[in-house]
């Protein structure tokens, strides 16, 4: 079976930038907020940051401490400033609807963040809860991909003692920026060679099976932690392709990209891949038609995840896997028997 399957890896971090413009708002004491999506670094890149949909909304908190204080060092006596306010853009501004903040004289704020990247962001599980203190930053409990398929979560970097709006991206309002949290996988496919009409291949599915896909989100605090995922708990297998139809594939030189079904995923779980247990496990049939009569083999091939994600999943990056389908060519090894000498007596006539 594995002379049919051949599999290579390629990670791409996801990129292209914009940037959303927030007017001036007119009394400079009201906090107003600056949104992008990226990489956590303060400096506008446009090759790693993209634009937060005006439509879309997040959860914003803050925690206030009093003059000569930062985060750092003094976090732990902070005090609760805003808690889980429902923040959008009103035409000029990213702030709440209804109620307006200003900020304090001579202390300072410290904010975080969270969204799901949707007009109205949630997570559902029964046993589900999104945290936010001073000494964890952002919290998401008993997260399940499969409860919350292909929901984009995000949660922004820490914007530490803050006094005022700033102009960080381009405009006023305090710096929001958000990284996804989770992992995207997406597939290709191509064939070795064009096959032509001695050889269809079609693809049937592809599964992700034995993967973890519950787990706990901690952002850390005053630092984000260098891994934010742990709690692992429930294994299961995600579908990631399961085509209607399965289409038979040709050689390409650019291979050919998968979309999911509507209940596919390539939203998943970040994790690394400790043994072989993880596999993606890929379904297709070989058509062939040599007598005039179509002969169809089904092809079921596993490959150990840990083998094609050797660092596993990461928080934020998104994996693209190109699948090649081959085949091996029938061939022939001729050779003849001799002749066998039968020493018979001789006969005289």
């Amino acid at each position: 079976m594995k002379r049919f399957f051949l599999a290579a890896l390629a990670i791409a971090a996801i990129a292209s930038c914009a940037k959303n413009e927030v007017n001036e708002v007119a009394d400079n004491n009201q906090i107003t907020f600056q949104t992008v999506v990226g990489p956590q670094t303060k400096a506008l890149d446009p090759l790693t940051q993209v634009a937060f949909p005006t439509s879309n909304k997040f959860y914003a908190y803050a925690f206030f401490l009093p003059k000569d204080n930062t985060w750092t060092a003094n976090h732990a006596t902070s005090e609760a400033y805003i808690a889980n306010s429902l923040i959008g853009h009103n035409g000029t501004a990213w702030k709440h609807a209804t109620n307006t903040y200003f900020w304090p004289k001579q202390g300072s704020l410290t904010f975080f963040a969270w969204t799901d990247n949707t007009t109205a962001p949630a997570v559902n599980g029964s046993t589900t809860a999104i945290l936010c203190a001073h000494d964890t930053g952002i919290q998401v409990l008993d997260y399940s991909v499969t409860d919350n398929p292909n929901k984009d979560l995000m949660v922004a970097a820490i914007a530490a003692d803050q006094t005022k709006n700033e102009n960080t991206y381009l405009t006023d309002g305090v710096p929001t920026l958000f990284s996804h949290v989770l992992s995207n996988v997406v597939f290709k496919v191509t064939t070795d060679v064009d096959y032509g009409t001695s050889a269809a291949l079609a693809l049937k599915s592809i599964t992700l099976k034995n993967v973890y896909v519950d787990g706990d989100y901690t952002q850390g605090s005053p630092a984000a932690n260098a891994t934010v995922w742990n709690g692992y708990a429930n294994t299961g297998n995600l579908p990631v392709y399961t085509p209607t139809t399965a289409t038979a594939v040709t050689y390409s030189a650019t291979p050919a990209a998968l979309t999911p079904d509507t209940d596919d995923y390539y939203i998943v779980m970040p994790q690394t891949f400790a043994d072989a247990t993880p596999v993606v496990e890929v379904v297709y049939t070989i058509t062939t038609n040599y007598t005039g009569t179509p002969v169809v083999e089904t092809v079921t091939v596993e490959k150990a995840l840990n083998s094609i994600y050797t660092g596993g999943w990461a928080p934020g990056k998104k994996y693209e896997l190109t699948i090649t389908l081959t085949l091996d060519e029938i061939l022939w090894d001729p050779a003849v028997v001799d002749w066998v000498t039968d020493s018979t007596p001789a006969t005289t006539i």
